[in-house]
Protein backbone atom coordinates (compact mmCIF):
# COMPACT_ATOMS: atom_id res chain seq x y z
CA UNK A 1 0.00 0.00 0.00
CA UNK A 2 1.39 3.35 -0.87
CA UNK A 3 2.34 6.10 2.02
CA UNK A 4 1.61 9.33 2.41
CA UNK A 5 4.16 11.73 3.43
CA UNK A 6 3.25 14.64 5.58
CA UNK A 7 4.93 17.38 7.19
CA UNK A 8 3.12 19.72 9.66
CA UNK A 9 3.90 23.65 10.10
CA UNK A 10 2.02 25.25 13.16
CA UNK A 11 2.19 29.40 12.50
CA UNK A 12 0.84 31.93 14.60
CA UNK A 13 0.63 34.28 11.52
CA UNK A 14 -1.76 36.32 9.28
CA UNK A 15 -1.60 37.18 5.98
CA UNK A 16 -4.17 40.76 4.89
CA UNK A 17 -4.28 42.64 1.73
CA UNK A 18 -1.75 44.48 1.47
CA UNK A 19 -3.23 48.02 2.50
CA UNK A 20 -4.83 47.06 5.66
CA UNK A 21 -3.05 49.03 8.04
CA UNK A 22 -3.28 51.97 6.01
CA UNK A 23 -6.73 51.51 3.78
CA UNK A 24 -9.37 49.16 4.58
CA UNK A 25 -11.77 48.59 1.82
CA UNK A 26 -15.55 48.02 1.46
CA UNK A 27 -17.04 50.04 4.60
CA UNK A 28 -13.58 50.90 6.05
CA UNK A 29 -13.78 46.45 6.64
CA UNK A 30 -11.72 43.49 5.76
CA UNK A 31 -11.79 40.31 6.68
CA UNK A 32 -8.02 39.02 8.05
CA UNK A 33 -7.29 35.19 7.65
CA UNK A 34 -5.33 34.07 10.02
CA UNK A 35 -3.16 30.59 10.04
CA UNK A 36 -3.97 28.56 12.54
CA UNK A 37 -2.03 25.73 10.79
CA UNK A 38 -0.93 24.14 7.75
CA UNK A 39 -0.15 20.09 6.37
CA UNK A 40 1.67 18.78 3.32
CA UNK A 41 1.05 15.81 2.27
CA UNK A 42 3.65 14.45 -0.44
CA UNK A 43 5.09 17.02 -3.27
CA UNK A 44 2.07 17.28 -5.53
CA UNK A 45 -1.63 16.41 -6.21
CA UNK A 46 -3.85 17.76 -3.62
CA UNK A 47 -6.82 18.18 -4.82
CA UNK A 48 -10.41 19.43 -3.15
CA UNK A 49 -10.81 20.05 0.72
CA UNK A 50 -14.12 19.78 2.59
CA UNK A 51 -15.40 20.01 6.22
CA UNK A 52 -17.33 17.92 9.10
CA UNK A 53 -18.40 18.72 12.51
CA UNK A 54 -19.04 15.70 14.49
CA UNK A 55 -21.94 15.62 17.05
CA UNK A 56 -19.39 16.46 20.01
CA UNK A 57 -18.75 19.88 18.01
CA UNK A 58 -14.81 18.90 17.00
CA UNK A 59 -14.25 20.11 14.01
CA UNK A 60 -12.61 17.88 10.87
CA UNK A 61 -10.92 18.81 7.13
CA UNK A 62 -11.08 16.45 4.76
CA UNK A 63 -8.75 16.46 1.61
CA UNK A 64 -8.31 14.54 -1.59
CA UNK A 65 -4.32 13.82 -1.82
CA UNK A 66 -2.31 11.81 -4.29
CA UNK A 67 -2.70 8.29 -2.74
CA UNK A 68 -6.68 9.02 -1.26
CA UNK A 69 -8.56 10.79 1.06
CA UNK A 70 -7.31 12.36 4.73
CA UNK A 71 -8.71 13.37 7.50
CA UNK A 72 -7.38 15.69 9.83
CA UNK A 73 -8.60 17.02 13.32
CA UNK A 74 -8.80 20.55 13.65
CA UNK A 75 -9.19 21.30 17.16
CA UNK A 76 -6.02 19.07 18.03
CA UNK A 77 -4.20 19.58 14.68
CA UNK A 78 -3.46 16.14 14.00
CA UNK A 79 -3.98 13.78 10.73
CA UNK A 80 -6.93 11.06 12.21
CA UNK A 81 -7.19 8.88 9.07
CA UNK A 82 -6.62 7.85 5.70
CA UNK A 83 -8.90 6.41 2.85
CA UNK A 84 -6.98 5.30 0.50
CA UNK A 85 -7.53 4.72 -3.12
CA UNK A 86 -8.48 5.15 -5.71
CA UNK A 87 -4.56 5.91 -7.67
CA UNK A 88 -2.36 7.14 -7.98
CA UNK A 89 -2.77 8.06 -11.39
CA UNK A 90 -2.52 10.42 -13.33
CA UNK A 91 -5.87 12.09 -12.51
CA UNK A 92 -5.76 13.17 -8.97
CA UNK A 93 -8.35 14.91 -8.80
CA UNK A 94 -10.84 14.13 -5.60
CA UNK A 95 -14.16 15.34 -4.42
CA UNK A 96 -16.03 15.14 -1.60
CA UNK A 97 -18.76 15.96 0.56
CA UNK A 98 -20.64 15.04 3.71
CA UNK A 99 -24.04 14.73 4.82
CA UNK A 100 -24.73 13.73 8.72
CA UNK A 101 -22.21 11.11 9.46
CA UNK A 102 -20.96 10.30 6.11
CA UNK A 103 -18.80 11.59 3.64
CA UNK A 104 -19.16 10.49 0.08
CA UNK A 105 -16.39 10.82 -2.26
CA UNK A 106 -15.69 10.21 -6.18
CA UNK A 107 -12.02 10.61 -8.18
CA UNK A 108 -11.43 10.21 -12.01
CA UNK A 109 -8.52 6.92 -10.85
CA UNK A 110 -9.09 3.45 -11.48
CA UNK A 111 -8.33 0.64 -9.67
CA UNK A 112 -8.45 -0.10 -6.19
CA UNK A 113 -11.19 1.25 -4.39
CA UNK A 114 -12.69 3.16 -7.01
CA UNK A 115 -16.02 4.67 -7.63
CA UNK A 116 -18.49 6.35 -5.31
CA UNK A 117 -16.86 5.72 -1.72
CA UNK A 118 -19.27 5.84 1.08
CA UNK A 119 -17.36 6.30 4.44
CA UNK A 120 -18.40 6.36 7.79
CA UNK A 121 -17.68 9.14 10.29
CA UNK A 122 -19.27 8.13 13.14
CA UNK A 123 -15.76 6.24 14.67
CA UNK A 124 -14.18 10.22 14.93
CA UNK A 125 -12.19 11.14 16.78
CA UNK A 126 -10.88 7.40 16.00
CA UNK A 127 -10.91 6.64 12.65
CA UNK A 128 -13.44 6.59 9.61
CA UNK A 129 -14.60 3.40 8.26
CA UNK A 130 -14.89 2.94 4.22
CA UNK A 131 -18.35 1.14 4.14
CA UNK A 132 -18.31 0.72 0.29
CA UNK A 133 -17.72 1.85 -3.58
CA UNK A 134 -20.18 1.54 -6.37
CA UNK A 135 -20.68 2.14 -9.71
CA UNK A 136 -22.26 5.31 -10.72
CA UNK A 137 -25.01 3.31 -13.20
CA UNK A 138 -26.93 0.62 -12.68
CA UNK A 139 -25.93 -2.86 -13.72
CA UNK A 140 -28.18 -3.28 -17.03
CA UNK A 141 -26.36 -0.02 -18.39
CA UNK A 142 -23.65 -3.18 -19.62
CA UNK A 143 -20.41 -0.92 -18.07
CA UNK A 144 -19.08 -0.12 -14.95
CA UNK A 145 -18.93 3.48 -14.40
CA UNK A 146 -16.22 4.20 -11.88
CA UNK A 147 -14.81 7.40 -12.24
CA UNK A 148 -16.44 11.00 -11.36
CA UNK A 149 -14.92 14.89 -11.39
CA UNK A 150 -17.45 16.36 -8.86
CA UNK A 151 -20.30 15.57 -6.76
CA UNK A 152 -22.86 17.70 -5.10
CA UNK A 153 -24.80 16.81 -1.82
CA UNK A 154 -28.92 17.93 -1.66
CA UNK A 155 -28.47 17.90 2.08
CA UNK A 156 -32.33 19.27 2.02
CA UNK A 157 -33.77 16.20 0.15
CA UNK A 158 -31.54 13.92 0.57
CA UNK A 159 -29.80 12.78 -3.27
CA UNK A 160 -26.47 12.67 -4.52
CA UNK A 161 -25.56 13.93 -7.61
CA UNK A 162 -22.30 12.81 -9.47
CA UNK A 163 -20.79 13.87 -12.75
CA UNK A 164 -20.21 10.78 -15.15
CA UNK A 165 -20.51 9.90 -18.52
CA UNK A 166 -23.63 7.88 -19.86
CA UNK A 167 -21.80 5.78 -22.11
CA UNK A 168 -23.14 4.91 -25.87
CA UNK A 169 -27.04 5.41 -26.01
CA UNK A 170 -26.73 7.48 -23.09
CA UNK A 171 -24.68 10.71 -24.36
CA UNK A 172 -27.54 13.03 -22.76
CA UNK A 173 -27.02 11.46 -18.99
CA UNK A 174 -23.92 13.48 -17.80
CA UNK A 175 -25.17 13.88 -14.19
CA UNK A 176 -25.88 10.50 -11.83
CA UNK A 177 -28.26 10.68 -9.19
CA UNK A 178 -28.45 8.48 -5.16
CA UNK A 179 -31.43 8.52 -3.29
CA UNK A 180 -29.72 8.98 0.12
CA UNK A 181 -32.68 8.23 2.26
CA UNK A 182 -30.41 5.31 3.50
CA UNK A 183 -27.26 6.91 3.94
CA UNK A 184 -24.75 4.35 4.42
CA UNK A 185 -26.10 2.46 0.43
CA UNK A 186 -26.45 5.32 -1.78
CA UNK A 187 -29.51 4.20 -4.22
CA UNK A 188 -29.03 4.71 -7.98
CA UNK A 189 -32.36 6.42 -8.90
CA UNK A 190 -31.50 7.96 -12.15
CA UNK A 191 -29.36 10.39 -14.19
CA UNK A 192 -29.97 13.31 -16.47
CA UNK A 193 -28.09 15.91 -18.37
CA UNK A 194 -27.81 17.67 -22.26
CA UNK A 195 -25.35 18.52 -24.62
CA UNK A 196 -23.64 15.67 -24.73
CA UNK A 197 -21.32 14.71 -22.10
CA UNK A 198 -19.69 18.01 -20.83
CA UNK A 199 -21.35 18.47 -17.40
CA UNK A 200 -18.27 19.56 -15.90
CA UNK A 201 -19.74 20.84 -11.57
CA UNK A 202 -23.40 21.38 -10.25
CA UNK A 203 -24.50 22.58 -7.17
CA UNK A 204 -27.85 20.54 -5.70
CA UNK A 205 -30.08 21.97 -2.74
CA UNK A 206 -34.07 21.27 -2.37
CA UNK A 207 -34.49 19.78 -5.65
CA UNK A 208 -33.06 22.51 -7.93
CA UNK A 209 -29.70 21.96 -9.46
CA UNK A 210 -27.17 24.31 -10.69
CA UNK A 211 -24.97 23.19 -13.59
CA UNK A 212 -21.72 24.59 -15.15
CA UNK A 213 -21.44 22.39 -18.15
CA UNK A 214 -17.95 22.82 -19.39
CA UNK A 215 -16.81 22.83 -22.84
CA UNK A 216 -19.98 23.73 -24.03
CA UNK A 217 -19.74 27.15 -22.57
CA UNK A 218 -22.91 27.10 -20.75
CA UNK A 219 -25.04 27.56 -17.54
CA UNK A 220 -27.85 25.65 -16.39
CA UNK A 221 -30.90 25.53 -13.76
CA UNK A 222 -33.07 22.13 -13.26
CA UNK A 223 -35.64 20.87 -11.42
CA UNK A 224 -35.39 17.57 -10.29
CA UNK A 225 -38.79 17.78 -8.02
CA UNK A 226 -39.37 14.80 -10.27
CA UNK A 227 -36.32 12.52 -10.54
CA UNK A 228 -37.79 10.83 -13.36
CA UNK A 229 -38.50 13.62 -15.41
CA UNK A 230 -35.85 16.97 -15.02
CA UNK A 231 -36.99 20.45 -16.04
CA UNK A 232 -34.74 22.66 -17.82
CA UNK A 233 -35.59 25.69 -15.60
CA UNK A 234 -32.94 28.22 -17.57
CA UNK A 235 -29.77 28.05 -19.43
CA UNK A 236 -27.16 30.71 -20.69
CA UNK A 237 -24.24 31.41 -21.91
CA UNK A 238 -21.53 34.27 -20.59
CA UNK A 239 -20.08 37.04 -23.05
CA UNK A 240 -16.53 35.63 -24.90
CA UNK A 241 -17.16 32.85 -22.69
CA UNK A 242 -14.56 30.17 -21.45
CA UNK A 243 -14.77 26.83 -19.62
CA UNK A 244 -17.71 26.84 -17.83
CA UNK A 245 -16.21 25.42 -14.58
CA UNK A 246 -17.88 25.79 -11.56
CA UNK A 247 -21.48 27.56 -10.33
CA UNK A 248 -22.62 28.29 -6.54
CA UNK A 249 -25.62 30.37 -5.86
CA UNK A 250 -26.06 33.14 -2.87
CA UNK A 251 -28.21 31.99 0.17
CA UNK A 252 -31.28 34.15 -0.95
CA UNK A 253 -31.27 32.51 -4.39
CA UNK A 254 -31.27 35.73 -6.29
CA UNK A 255 -27.95 35.74 -7.45
CA UNK A 256 -25.85 32.64 -9.34
CA UNK A 257 -21.90 32.69 -9.17
CA UNK A 258 -19.93 31.31 -11.93
CA UNK A 259 -16.33 30.43 -12.75
CA UNK A 260 -14.94 29.80 -16.40
CA UNK A 261 -10.93 28.13 -15.32
CA UNK A 262 -9.99 29.87 -18.43
CA UNK A 263 -7.07 32.81 -18.05
CA UNK A 264 -8.54 36.44 -18.14
CA UNK A 265 -12.33 35.28 -18.01
CA UNK A 266 -13.92 36.72 -14.56
CA UNK A 267 -15.65 35.43 -11.88
CA UNK A 268 -18.97 36.56 -12.89
CA UNK A 269 -22.34 37.33 -10.41
CA UNK A 270 -25.53 36.94 -12.11
CA UNK A 271 -29.33 37.68 -11.40
CA UNK A 272 -31.31 35.09 -11.92
CA UNK A 273 -34.92 36.76 -10.36
CA UNK A 274 -35.92 36.60 -13.80
CA UNK A 275 -35.12 33.10 -15.38
CA UNK A 276 -36.12 34.19 -19.02
CA UNK A 277 -33.84 36.82 -18.57
CA UNK A 278 -30.55 35.81 -16.19
CA UNK A 279 -28.63 39.34 -15.87
CA UNK A 280 -24.82 39.54 -15.50
CA UNK A 281 -24.43 41.89 -12.32
CA UNK A 282 -20.94 42.32 -11.40
CA UNK A 283 -17.06 40.71 -12.24
CA UNK A 284 -14.18 40.21 -10.10
CA UNK A 285 -10.76 38.62 -11.25
CA UNK A 286 -7.92 38.24 -8.83
CA UNK A 287 -4.19 39.21 -9.78
CA UNK A 288 -3.45 35.50 -11.06
CA UNK A 289 -6.14 35.82 -14.11
CA UNK A 290 -7.55 32.36 -13.75
CA UNK A 291 -10.22 31.06 -11.14
CA UNK A 292 -10.68 27.51 -10.27
CA UNK A 293 -13.80 27.49 -7.72
CA UNK A 294 -16.56 29.47 -6.15
CA UNK A 295 -18.59 29.18 -3.34
CA UNK A 296 -21.08 31.41 -1.49
CA UNK A 297 -21.29 32.10 2.08
CA UNK A 298 -23.81 34.91 3.46
CA UNK A 299 -23.17 37.50 0.90
CA UNK A 300 -19.51 36.56 0.47
CA UNK A 301 -17.94 35.06 -2.10
CA UNK A 302 -14.72 32.36 -1.38
CA UNK A 303 -12.82 31.73 -4.38
CA UNK A 304 -9.94 28.74 -5.03
CA UNK A 305 -7.69 31.42 -7.53
CA UNK A 306 -5.16 28.72 -8.40
CA UNK A 307 -1.71 31.31 -7.77
CA UNK A 308 -3.66 34.04 -6.25
CA UNK A 309 -4.68 31.58 -3.21
CA UNK A 310 -7.87 32.12 -1.58
CA UNK A 311 -9.61 35.39 -2.67
CA UNK A 312 -12.72 36.76 -0.43
CA UNK A 313 -15.57 39.14 -2.20
CA UNK A 314 -18.00 40.63 -0.80
CA UNK A 315 -21.16 40.82 -2.78
CA UNK A 316 -22.85 42.73 -0.79
CA UNK A 317 -23.55 45.10 -3.95
CA UNK A 318 -23.54 42.86 -6.45
CA UNK A 319 -23.01 45.01 -8.80
CA UNK A 320 -19.55 45.88 -7.49
CA UNK A 321 -18.26 43.30 -5.96
CA UNK A 322 -15.45 44.21 -3.22
CA UNK A 323 -12.53 41.90 -2.41
CA UNK A 324 -12.10 41.83 1.58
CA UNK A 325 -9.36 39.27 2.27
CA UNK A 326 -7.08 37.05 0.55
CA UNK A 327 -4.12 34.28 1.87
CA UNK A 328 -2.20 33.55 -0.92
CA UNK A 329 -1.05 29.96 -1.18
CA UNK A 330 1.90 30.16 -3.82
CA UNK A 331 4.45 32.77 -4.48
CA UNK A 332 3.80 33.44 -7.64
CA UNK A 333 0.81 34.95 -9.99
CA UNK A 334 1.04 33.58 -13.02
CA UNK A 335 -2.63 32.40 -15.53
CA UNK A 336 -1.42 28.98 -15.13
CA UNK A 337 -3.25 25.40 -12.97
CA UNK A 338 -0.65 25.78 -9.80
CA UNK A 339 -1.91 26.95 -6.44
CA UNK A 340 -5.35 26.84 -4.91
CA UNK A 341 -7.49 24.06 -5.56
CA UNK A 342 -10.47 24.31 -2.95
CA UNK A 343 -12.10 26.03 -0.24
CA UNK A 344 -14.08 25.14 2.56
CA UNK A 345 -15.98 28.26 4.18
CA UNK A 346 -18.64 26.87 6.01
CA UNK A 347 -16.73 25.24 9.44
CA UNK A 348 -18.60 26.80 12.28
CA UNK A 349 -15.98 29.36 14.54
CA UNK A 350 -15.37 31.26 11.80
CA UNK A 351 -12.63 28.53 10.02
CA UNK A 352 -11.79 28.15 6.21
CA UNK A 353 -9.83 25.26 4.74
CA UNK A 354 -7.87 25.67 1.58
CA UNK A 355 -6.43 23.34 -0.14
CA UNK A 356 -3.54 23.42 -3.21
CA UNK A 357 -2.69 21.47 -6.22
CA UNK A 358 1.00 21.06 -4.65
CA UNK A 359 -0.39 19.16 -1.35
CA UNK A 360 -1.00 21.72 1.31
CA UNK A 361 -3.83 21.98 3.65
CA UNK A 362 -4.39 25.37 5.25
CA UNK A 363 -6.68 25.58 8.76
CA UNK A 364 -7.96 29.62 8.48
CA UNK A 365 -9.38 31.63 10.82
CA UNK A 366 -11.57 34.54 9.76
CA UNK A 367 -11.27 37.51 11.65
CA UNK A 368 -13.62 40.60 10.81
CA UNK A 369 -11.27 43.82 11.18
CA UNK A 370 -13.20 47.42 10.99
CA UNK A 371 -11.34 50.67 10.71
CA UNK A 372 -13.08 52.55 13.45
CA UNK A 373 -10.99 50.87 15.97
CA UNK A 374 -9.35 53.68 18.09
CA UNK A 375 -7.63 54.91 21.55
CA UNK A 376 -8.75 57.78 23.17
CA UNK A 377 -6.64 59.89 26.13
CA UNK A 378 -9.15 62.09 28.73
CA UNK A 379 -8.28 65.36 28.50
CA UNK A 380 -8.67 67.12 32.43
CA UNK A 381 -7.40 70.07 34.32
CA UNK A 382 -5.52 69.71 37.25
CA UNK A 383 -4.76 72.38 40.07
CA UNK A 384 -1.08 72.48 41.37
CA UNK A 385 0.12 70.26 44.11
CA UNK A 386 -2.21 67.67 43.60
CA UNK A 387 -2.61 64.59 41.78
CA UNK A 388 -4.72 63.64 38.82
CA UNK A 389 -5.94 60.66 36.77
CA UNK A 390 -6.27 60.34 33.22
CA UNK A 391 -8.08 56.98 31.79
CA UNK A 392 -7.35 55.56 28.20
CA UNK A 393 -10.47 54.49 26.39
CA UNK A 394 -10.22 51.38 23.71
CA UNK A 395 -12.73 50.95 20.99
CA UNK A 396 -12.30 47.38 19.45
CA UNK A 397 -14.38 45.41 16.93
CA UNK A 398 -13.28 42.66 17.06
CA UNK A 399 -11.92 40.28 20.71
CA UNK A 400 -8.49 41.52 22.03
CA UNK A 401 -5.89 39.71 23.75
CA UNK A 402 -3.17 41.90 23.36
CA UNK A 403 -2.96 45.91 24.16
CA UNK A 404 0.49 47.36 23.33
CA UNK A 405 0.19 51.16 24.53
CA UNK A 406 3.59 53.46 24.51
CA UNK A 407 2.80 57.50 25.83
CA UNK A 408 4.81 59.91 26.61
CA UNK A 409 3.99 62.81 28.80
CA UNK A 410 5.76 66.56 28.82
CA UNK A 411 5.13 68.83 31.79
CA UNK A 412 7.19 70.62 34.00
CA UNK A 413 10.12 68.77 35.23
CA UNK A 414 8.69 67.62 38.30
CA UNK A 415 5.55 66.62 36.92
CA UNK A 416 5.80 62.73 37.66
CA UNK A 417 3.83 59.69 36.89
CA UNK A 418 2.95 58.10 39.92
CA UNK A 419 1.41 54.43 38.64
CA UNK A 420 -0.72 52.87 36.09
CA UNK A 421 -3.50 50.54 37.11
CA UNK A 422 -6.07 48.44 35.42
CA UNK A 423 -8.00 48.29 38.74
CA UNK A 424 -12.23 48.27 37.74
CA UNK A 425 -11.58 49.22 34.03
CA UNK A 426 -12.72 46.43 30.84
CA UNK A 427 -9.43 45.09 30.95
CA UNK A 428 -9.47 44.25 35.53
CA UNK A 429 -9.11 40.63 34.73
CA UNK A 430 -6.27 40.58 32.41
CA UNK A 431 -3.77 37.83 32.97
CA UNK A 432 -0.47 40.09 32.60
CA UNK A 433 0.13 44.15 32.50
CA UNK A 434 3.74 44.89 32.36
CA UNK A 435 6.09 47.74 30.81
CA UNK A 436 7.78 46.76 27.38
CA UNK A 437 10.07 49.97 27.62
CA UNK A 438 10.17 52.71 30.41
CA UNK A 439 12.13 55.98 30.82
CA UNK A 440 11.08 57.99 33.57
CA UNK A 441 13.68 60.31 32.99
CA UNK A 442 12.62 60.73 29.62
CA UNK A 443 8.99 61.16 30.46
CA UNK A 444 8.08 58.11 28.47
CA UNK A 445 6.95 54.47 28.66
CA UNK A 446 5.09 51.38 26.69
CA UNK A 447 3.18 48.83 28.55
CA UNK A 448 1.38 45.84 27.04
CA UNK A 449 -2.00 44.19 28.29
CA UNK A 450 -2.72 40.67 27.84
CA UNK A 451 -5.39 38.16 28.37
CA UNK A 452 -5.19 34.83 29.41
CA UNK A 453 -4.75 32.01 26.73
CA UNK A 454 -6.17 29.07 29.21
CA UNK A 455 -9.45 31.15 29.25
CA UNK A 456 -9.62 32.27 32.74
CA UNK A 457 -8.71 35.96 31.74
CA UNK A 458 -10.79 35.91 28.88
CA UNK A 459 -10.06 38.27 25.84
CA UNK A 460 -11.33 42.01 26.05
CA UNK A 461 -15.06 41.53 24.08
CA UNK A 462 -15.64 44.29 20.86
CA UNK A 463 -16.99 47.44 22.81
CA UNK A 464 -15.89 50.61 24.32
CA UNK A 465 -14.60 51.87 27.28
CA UNK A 466 -11.36 53.04 29.40
CA UNK A 467 -8.52 50.02 29.96
CA UNK A 468 -6.10 51.69 31.72
CA UNK A 469 -5.43 54.60 34.00
CA UNK A 470 -2.24 56.87 34.74
CA UNK A 471 -1.72 58.62 38.09
CA UNK A 472 0.37 61.86 38.10
CA UNK A 473 1.39 64.22 40.42
CA UNK A 474 1.65 67.73 39.50
CA UNK A 475 3.77 69.69 42.48
CA UNK A 476 2.77 73.00 44.32
CA UNK A 477 3.84 75.94 42.85
CA UNK A 478 3.96 74.53 38.90
CA UNK A 479 3.23 77.01 36.28
CA UNK A 480 0.06 77.47 34.72
CA UNK A 481 0.78 75.45 31.12
CA UNK A 482 -0.35 71.42 30.05
CA UNK A 483 1.06 68.27 30.10
CA UNK A 484 0.07 66.58 26.92
CA UNK A 485 -0.61 62.77 27.30
CA UNK A 486 0.74 61.80 24.16
CA UNK A 487 0.17 58.17 22.74
CA UNK A 488 3.66 58.07 20.72
CA UNK A 489 6.33 55.03 19.62
CA UNK A 490 8.71 54.36 22.21
CA UNK A 491 11.76 52.80 21.83
CA UNK A 492 10.48 51.36 18.38
CA UNK A 493 7.33 50.46 20.09
CA UNK A 494 3.99 50.90 17.99
CA UNK A 495 0.65 51.49 19.70
CA UNK A 496 -1.53 48.09 18.82
CA UNK A 497 -4.18 45.07 19.29
CA UNK A 498 -3.61 42.40 18.55
CA UNK A 499 -5.94 39.03 18.54
CA UNK A 500 -5.57 35.30 19.63
CA UNK A 501 -4.42 34.43 15.80
CA UNK A 502 -1.96 37.15 16.34
CA UNK A 503 -3.58 39.79 13.74
CA UNK A 504 -2.10 43.23 14.26
CA UNK A 505 -4.41 46.34 14.21
CA UNK A 506 -3.05 50.17 14.13
CA UNK A 507 -5.55 51.76 16.05
CA UNK A 508 -6.60 55.58 14.89
CA UNK A 509 -5.22 57.63 18.37
CA UNK A 510 -6.90 60.24 20.06
CA UNK A 511 -4.29 61.93 22.15
CA UNK A 512 -5.15 64.18 25.65
CA UNK A 513 -3.54 66.55 27.64
CA UNK A 514 -3.49 67.43 31.47
CA UNK A 515 -4.07 71.04 31.86
CA UNK A 516 -2.28 72.17 35.13
CA UNK A 517 -3.91 75.72 36.45
CA UNK A 518 -4.53 77.42 39.51
CA UNK A 519 -7.91 77.62 39.24
CA UNK A 520 -8.82 74.49 37.69
CA UNK A 521 -9.20 70.67 38.70
CA UNK A 522 -12.93 71.14 39.97
CA UNK A 523 -14.76 68.24 40.01
CA UNK A 524 -17.73 69.58 42.33
CA UNK A 525 -20.70 69.07 40.55
CA UNK A 526 -23.05 68.51 43.09
CA UNK A 527 -21.21 69.40 46.87
CA UNK A 528 -22.20 67.27 49.75
CA UNK A 529 -22.11 64.58 47.25
CA UNK A 530 -19.90 61.51 49.08
CA UNK A 531 -21.15 58.41 47.44
CA UNK A 532 -21.01 60.64 43.96
CA UNK A 533 -24.65 59.03 42.64
CA UNK A 534 -25.97 62.93 41.90
CA UNK A 535 -27.89 63.66 45.13
CA UNK A 536 -27.36 64.86 48.43
CA UNK A 537 -29.02 62.74 51.43
CA UNK A 538 -28.56 60.22 54.42
CA UNK A 539 -26.49 58.32 52.11
CA UNK A 540 -23.97 60.67 52.16
CA UNK A 541 -23.67 60.42 55.94
CA UNK A 542 -23.63 56.74 55.95
CA UNK A 543 -21.07 57.12 53.46
CA UNK A 544 -18.83 59.09 55.12
CA UNK A 545 -18.99 57.55 58.54
CA UNK A 546 -17.93 54.50 57.01
CA UNK A 547 -14.98 56.43 54.76
CA UNK A 548 -13.87 58.12 58.81
CA UNK A 549 -14.44 55.16 61.00
CA UNK A 550 -14.38 51.85 58.88
CA UNK A 551 -11.63 52.89 56.21
CA UNK A 552 -14.60 52.04 53.77
CA UNK A 553 -14.43 53.92 49.88
CA UNK A 554 -12.10 56.99 48.97
CA UNK A 555 -14.83 59.00 47.72
CA UNK A 556 -14.89 59.83 43.94
CA UNK A 557 -14.54 63.32 44.34
CA UNK A 558 -12.92 64.74 47.53
CA UNK A 559 -13.92 68.25 46.69
CA UNK A 560 -17.76 67.03 46.88
CA UNK A 561 -17.08 65.23 50.08
CA UNK A 562 -15.86 68.34 51.86
CA UNK A 563 -18.95 69.78 53.11
CA UNK A 564 -17.76 72.34 54.63
CA UNK A 565 -14.97 73.67 52.76
CA UNK A 566 -12.22 73.28 54.92
CA UNK A 567 -10.21 71.40 52.83
CA UNK A 568 -10.67 68.25 55.15
CA UNK A 569 -12.97 65.57 54.81
CA UNK A 570 -13.59 64.62 58.24
CA UNK A 571 -16.38 64.08 61.24
CA UNK A 572 -17.35 68.22 60.78
CA UNK A 573 -18.96 67.39 56.77
CA UNK A 574 -20.70 64.25 58.79
CA UNK A 575 -22.04 67.07 61.46
CA UNK A 576 -22.49 69.92 58.37
CA UNK A 577 -24.44 67.17 56.52
CA UNK A 578 -26.69 66.25 58.81
CA UNK A 579 -27.68 70.19 59.99
CA UNK A 580 -28.70 70.51 56.90
CA UNK A 581 -30.76 67.56 55.90
CA UNK A 582 -32.31 67.25 59.65
CA UNK A 583 -32.20 70.94 60.35
CA UNK A 584 -32.38 72.85 57.47
CA UNK A 585 -28.30 74.27 58.18
CA UNK A 586 -26.78 75.96 55.74
CA UNK A 587 -26.20 73.97 52.48
CA UNK A 588 -22.89 71.99 51.33
CA UNK A 589 -20.18 73.91 49.51
CA UNK A 590 -17.10 72.81 47.11
CA UNK A 591 -13.92 72.21 48.75
CA UNK A 592 -10.44 73.61 47.35
CA UNK A 593 -10.12 72.65 43.66
CA UNK A 594 -7.56 69.31 43.29
CA UNK A 595 -7.77 69.08 47.21
CA UNK A 596 -7.46 64.90 48.13
CA UNK A 597 -8.86 63.29 50.83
Amino acid sequence: MASIRISLTFLCLCILPANLAAQISNGDTTLALCNLGSFRFGESAGSDCWGYTAPDGTNYAIMGVEDGVVFVNVTTMTVVDTVFGPGPCGYTWRDMATMGDYCYCVSECAGFNDGLMTIDLSFLPDSVSLLNTQSLNPPEWGFQQMWSHNLSLDTVAGFLYAEGWGGEGWTNTNVFVFDLADPANPTWVGGFGSLGSDIHDMYALNDTVYVAEGGNRSFSIWDLTNKFAPQLLTRWSPPNPGYAHNIWPSEDRRYVVTAEETPGRTVKIWNRENLANIQLTGEYLGPSGVAHNVQVLNDTIYISHYESGLRVVDMTDASNPVEVGAFDTHPNENAIFEGAWGAYPYAPDGLVYVSNLEGHLYILQKNLVVADDFLAVDSVGVSQGSSVRVDIHATNSQPVRIFVIPFSWNGPTDVTLDSLSTQGLRTEYFEEFASVSIDPFGKRAAYKLVSSNSGTSPDLEPGSGPIMSLYFTVPPGAADGTVPITITPVNGVVTSYSDYCGVVILPDILSGSVTVCSACGSCCDQPGDADDNNATNIADVTFLINRIFAGGLVPACCQEADANADGNVNIADVTHLIARIFAGGPAPVCGPAGMGC
